[in-house]
């Protein structure tokens, strides 16, 4: 239960003069309008485990009160959790980042063990990792 986000991305970050690579994990929690009350912000928080930066997306035109919504911000904001609101814009959707996520600085091993389990599953990323990241003949 609340083991994989709906969306990530693996930020490759290249810091020249320290001569070290950074990886940074966000999860991205997906909830349609009226699919998602407080809980939404717990399950987002649960993949805090495993990734630096987690948000809650929530989809436009819903049916919650105003109050509802402050309280899921609240919640969020409490949580370390981002929450970003989705608008539509025409035919597309603008996003509006209500509250920032804190950095969970999740630990080392389960970040890696997390990211094992996507490469797994998606085998094309595995190369692009290999890449970037040659194996270390140190253990």
């Amino acid at each position: 239960m609340w083991r994989n986000p709906d969306v990530l991305t693996i930020e490759v970050r290249n810091h020249e003069f320290l001569r070290k690579n950074e990886v940074i994990v966000s999860t991205y929690e997906i909830k349609t309008a009226d699919g998602w009350n407080l809980n939404a912000a717990y399950e987002a928080a649960a993949h805090k485990r495993f990734a630096h930066y987690a948000y809650l997306v929530v989809g436009p035109d819903g049916n919650q009160t105003d109050d509802v919504f402050e309280e899921l911000a609240t919640a969020c904001g409490r949580l370390g959790v981002g929450l970003i609101r989705l608008q539509r814009y025409h035919k597309r959707f603008r996003q509006f980042v209500l509250v920032e996520a804190e950095n969970a600085n999740p630990d080392l091993s389960a970040v890696n063990e997390f990211i094992g389990r996507v490469v797994d599953a998606q085998r094309s990323l595995k190369a692009g990792l290999d890449a970037l990241f040659p194996k270390s003949p140190h253990p």
